[in-house]
């Protein structure tokens, strides 16, 4: 006898289920979500905004991060600004100071960004933002080539759309003190400021104004770096760069040499450069020792004894002290920019120079 096989019945709210033997029928909400699906898809790939495809994108073109997010840590930032297109009293080489100096900093493997000929809100504004995003720099540097000035016994630097005929000319001016107020409030454990500024403008002239920038109080783990002493003026230099930088291009990028010996190698160098008429001058609150190069630059060798230095020749026969002093700024520059070799006649008085 055949064995009666109990029919399956659905319980209450179970009408969906299939009988025995049939296929499963897919529900209509069931075919609904997978065309939602597929015209989801569709558009997503229509408009670039697939996060998988959105992520490898951003993995593969470091370009397309987003502004503003986290590079990850560095160990050094930098950010230089020059000006040099006054209208009242243009300057020759705060550009081609910020550039060179701009790629030796890069050389070091140092993060970058320059501003040119900055008006004064440019000013402000590029270094808010440069100091938001310095969120993971072990150390901070900014470094200044233009015009500067003391008034009032605060220290101003000076954008390129100052006029020096504003009645509100306080209110053009960049403040040093909130440049420092500023860095100070960055996560870095230490923070340089090099201002190759002081230099000679009519600025100078004005009521309760002095010549060069008055001494200052560095905050906390902070180095500031003057082109010259406390209340005097700078040279611009009469080649590509001005005697300060070109110090700094000589001496401040010797590897595992402390910032503060590359920066009394600097002074001697403009003192020698400028026959005694510019010193620069350091402020300086740091706490640990500094290296802003922890290894040779490329095609850089170690640092060496320096070799003995000959004894100085004695000025030529003839020679008047103006003669002797122009030749001596014309061999420093050859010296330092590695151009043609010294004439006869720099070469006698390459010695005398030395000496001064």
């Amino acid at each position: 006898m055949t064995e009666a096989v109990p029919a399956i019945v659905p319980a209450q709210g179970d009408e969906h289920l299939p009988k025995a033997g049939g296929a499963i029928p897919l529900p209509r909400w069931h075919s609904l979500s997978w065309l939602t699906g597929l015209l989801f898809l569709a558009l997503c790939i229509l408009s670039g905004t697939l996060p998988a495809a959105e992520k490898h994108a951003k993995a593969g073109n470091p370009q397309a991060m987003a502004a503003g997010a986290d590079p990850g840590p560095r160990r050094g930032s930098v950010l230089l600004i020059g000006n040099q297109a006054y209208p009242w009293g243009p300057l020759e080489t705060p550009i081609n100071d910020i550039r060179a100096m701009r790629e030796q900093f890069q050389r070091a493997g140092l993060h970058t960004e320059a501003g040119e000929n900055l008006g004064q809100s440019q000013f402000y504004d590029l270094i808010d933002r440069f100091v938001r995003e310095q969120k993971r720099s072990e150390f901070i540097v900014f470094y200044y080539a233009g015009h500067a000035i003391q008034l009032n016994g605060r220290n101003y630097l000076i954008p390129v759309d100052a006029n020096i005929d504003d009645p509100d000319l306080l209110s053009r001016l960049f403040d040093l003190s909130y440049l420092l107020d500023t860095l100070a409030g960055a996560p870095a454990k230490m923070r340089f400021v090099i201002l190759d500024a002081c230099r000679s403008n009519p600025f100078s002239a004005l009521p309760k104004a002095s010549s060069g920038l008055s001494e200052l109080v560095a905050p906390p783990n902070t180095l500031v770096a003057f082109s010259t002493a406390p209340g005097q003026t700078a040279d611009d230099g009469d080649g590509r760069h001005s005697p300060y930088t070109l110090g700094l291009l000589k001496y401040l990028f010797q590897p595992l040499t402390r910032i503060e010996d590359s920066l009394k190698s600097v002074r001697r160098f403009v003192r020698l450069a400028t026959e005694n008429r510019q010193t620069p001058w350091e402020n300086t609150s740091l706490e640990n020792e500094a290296f802003l190069v922890a290894s040779p630059l490329p095609g850089q060798n170690s640092p060496s004894a320096p070799a003995p230095r000959a004894s100085p020749a004695p000025r030529p026969a003839g020679l008047s002290r103006d003669v002797a002093g122009g030749l001596c700024r014309q061999i420093f520059t050859k010296l330092s920019l590695g151009l043609a070799p010294l004439t006869p006649e720099e070469t006698l008085a390459a010695g005398n120079c030395k000496q001064r």
